[in-house]
């Protein structure tokens, strides 16, 4: 593996290379063990068993466990941190990263092939094409493993199948799911916020899922004073609404910033490389090359649990259309959403398709969801759980409508904060449904020892501190020099005509800089990227 990944989370497991008996990046949860990082499940394995991969794990991790006979690879239930797979003839290989994974089956003689549908679905000019819209990547036979599934892999004659991860929790009724996440959640709070002290980080805003995640903090008796809670003044009614927050709740908004040992410039583009390229289009850069000691509350996932797009998919692909003079383009994307919703039994004319799509595919690709971000900080997503997964199920159609589940979080965790209204009218809820949420799950609310938080074992190793380099070339200066180098490729095969090359050098040369400027020149590079390999066919 390269040097200047070594330490940064990105692993690649396979047919070609020895195995280690384990691979794992990011933060894994149960009912007794918080374990953070490579380091951190290597000290856990010294007096424990490997994690049962089939349990009820939290967390926001990937993680893959190597026998002689087997390997089984699996993601959180929410597949923030995405595995990518091949499996082809006599050869298996898995990787956290996508890019990696295309380098090292070219480097030891797989032929690849392009997916031109992919690379067409790339021209359709809309939001959802800033990242991947389903399982199938650039290339053919190599998969993103869907998200609530683990992978087993024979050795011996290459089979592979697929696993349900959450059987353990069938029997289990809609409250006792909330109930388990109450009690997990307010036990991790404490524990991590305790563990921290002041490397904590938690976002407020005047949104609902950072009020979600905040209530899971009152309720776990921490010191709010240790956290540096975090808000942009820029958006919209955010800071108004979170100062209210604050002063209810005796809490400063403090917005401290961290300063990162970095590594070289080039390592990080890399890493921003190994983390986004062929995934998510919009371009954010690493922060650093090794994990900081730092962790960040986040209210990821929060919006897979009500309508986020307010419609069927055959309705929202209608929209997508609009203003598109790419029909080929267009017709590659229809078949891409088509297969995705077939493959996890959504009906495109049925109004909670549009959910199952964000459940499965949109929520997942984002910034916030590859292993890159954790070199800034180890994000804690408390809303990414397995217990609200399996709780989010047991509703019917109009109750995922209406987001039921969020409004039974609030009351569940700590219902004060319904009293200070959202930063927009619509998210506020009504007294009649805070009524009925409250019959809902009083019983809950009842058992006084299942409110006290309690003290988790933490598994981790703080990592050496970094020396901070010198910036010898900016990440826009990498950026140009790709774009320069692979504009030929990209033109001569017709994936990208001489003035979408232009147009992207053009942006990623204005002032000020934002990541949506970068979309173009990070579709360009993957594709470029790709057509440079070894063993790359079309």
């Amino acid at each position: 593996m390269n040097n200047s990944i070594e330490g940064s989370g990105f692993y690649v497991v396979s047919s070609f290379s020895e195995q280690k008996k384990h691979y794992f990046s990011g933060t894994i949860f149960n009912d007794k063990s918080i374990v953070i990082g490579e380091r951190g499940l290597e000290i856990y394995l010294k007096n424990n068993e490997f994690p049962d991969l089939s349990g009820p794990l939290d967390g926001r991790f990937s993680i893959i466990k190597v026998t002689k006979e087997i390997v089984l690879a699996r993601t959180d239930i929410f597949g923030q941190d995405i595995l990518y797979y091949y499996i082809k003839n006599n050869v298996w290989a898995i990787s956290n990263s996508f890019i990696l994974l295309c380098r090292h089956l070219t480097d030891n003689g797989e032929r690849l092939k392009i997916d031109k549908d992919q690379i067409d679905v790339l021209k359709v000019r809309h939001g959802i094409t800033q990242q991947l819209v389903s399982n199938d990547t650039l290339i053919h036979n190599i998969k993103v493993l869907p998200r609530n599934k683990i992978l087993k892999v024979t050795k011996k004659n290459k089979g592979f199948n697929f696993i349900d991860i959450s059987p353990i929790l069938q029997s289990q009724s809609y409250i006792e799911n909330l109930d388990k996440f109450f009690k997990r959640t307010i036990d991790i709070n404490h524990t991590l916020i305790n563990y921290f002290e002041s490397r904590v980080t938690v976002d407020i805003t005047g949104g609902v899922d950072s009020r979600v995640v905040l209530a899971t903090i009152l309720a776990s008796d921490v010191d709010l004073s240790k956290i540096n809670f975090m808000c942009s003044k820029s958006v919209g009614n955010d800071y108004e609404v979170a100062l209210k927050l604050a002063n209810r709740y005796g809490f400063n908004i403090t917005n401290k910033s961290y300063i990162f040992g970095q590594g070289s410039q080039d390592n990080l583009y890399d890493l921003w490389k190994l983390g986004s390229l062929g995934v998510y289009f919009p371009i954010y850069f690493p922060s650093s090359s090794r994990p900081q000691s730092l962790l960040h509350y986040h209210g990821a996932c929060g919006e897979c649990f009500r309508d986020f797009y307010l419609q069927p998919a055959n309705e929202y692909m209608s929209h997508v259309a609009l203003g598109q003079s790419n029909q080929s383009a267009l017709y590659a994307l229809n078949r891409k959403i088509g297969k995705a919703l077939y493959e996890i039994d959504a009906p495109a004319n049925t109004k909670v398709s549009m959910i199952d799509y964000y459940w499965n595919y949109r929520s997942r690709f984002h910034v916030g969801r590859n292993t890159h971000r954790n070199l800034s900080e180890y994000y804690v997503t408390p809303m990414a759980s397995i217990y609200l997964a399996k709780a989010f199920e047991q509703l019917n159609e109009l109750e995922k409508e209406k987001g039921s589940l969020v409004l039974d979080l609030f009351v569940r965790c700590y219902p004060d904060v319904l009293n200070i209204s959202f930063d927009e009218k619509e998210k506020n809820y009504s007294e009649i449904d805070i009524s009925k949420s409250l019959k809902r799950v009083a019983s809950s609310n009842e058992d006084t020892d299942n409110s006290r938080p309690s003290k988790l074992k933490v598994f981790y190793e703080l990592e050496p501190r970094q020396q901070r380099t010198e910036k010898k070339s900016s990440m826009i200066d990498l950026l140009i020099l790709d774009l320069e180098k692979y504009s030929r490729i990209v033109t001569e095969f017709n994936f990208f005509t001489t003035e979408e090359v232009q147009l992207a050098m053009d942006n990623v040369k204005k002032s000020p800089w934002n990541a949506r400027l970068g979309i173009d020149a990070s579709k360009i590079i993957s594709v470029g990227e790709l057509l440079s390999l070894k063993n790359i066919g079309l």
